[in-house]
């Protein structure tokens, strides 16, 4: 729990490093009262071996086909449509903080919002240690697309899938139009009203 809230994190793994993952969770804060690792199909059967090593508070859903990042996230959205908390959802290989998770707590709950999004393109220093100059072009121009044509002019780095979402604001949404794949974060952004 933090300040009275219900507090899950979802991990969406695909084809990322086991050891990397690992190192993930345990940078978890211990406020949190749950973590979903969602083994996408994944080809080094991580969900499987994160769950041999029967660790507190976690638990793993492994899909039988790969549903991609947002059917995977959706799935953990789904249990929680009735349920009062915030569910955060990071990416398993290592490129999101986990430190970072009492900040963005802060700002959702102390500002009222419903959604919040990481923005990579705030700390220059590490996006350019951390990421090819190639993707960063890209996600630099889809961004600013994707921030012109949903009308969130504040909203950047629209593909960065550090985010928070308040588990009421889910009923909303139209999980079956929203994309399970790529774009899933950006497409979020589309479909809330």
């Amino acid at each position: 729990m933090y300040k009275k809230n219900f507090i899950a994190v979802i991990i969406p793994c695909y084809n990322v490093d086991i050891k990397t993952t690992l190192k993930v969770i345990k940078k978890i804060p211990n406020f949190v009262d749950i973590v979903y690792v969602v083994d996408d199909c994944c080809p080094l059967n991580c969900g499987n071996e994160i769950k041999s090593k029967k660790i507190k508070k976690i638990k793993v859903i492994i899909n039988k086909e790969n549903i991609g990042v947002g059917g995977s996230v959706i799935k953990v959205y789904k249990k929680f449509n009735k349920k009062k908390a915030y569910l955060i959802k990071i990416d398993g290989d290592g490129q999101m903080n986990p430190c970072l998770i009492p900040f963005i707590l802060n700002k959702i709950i102390i500002k009222k919002l419903d959604y919040i999004k990481g923005n990579r393109f705030k700390y220059k220093k590490i996006l350019f240690r951390k990421m090819p100059i190639q993707r960063i072009i890209g996600n630099f121009i889809i961004s600013y697309l994707s921030m012109l044509s949903s009308g969130y002019n504040h909203i950047f780095d629209c593909t960065n899938g550090y985010t928070c979402i308040k588990s009421n604001i889910i009923k909303h949404l139209p999980l079956e139009k929203i994309q399970k794949r790529y774009f899933f974060e950006t497409d979020m952004l589309f479909h809330y009203e």
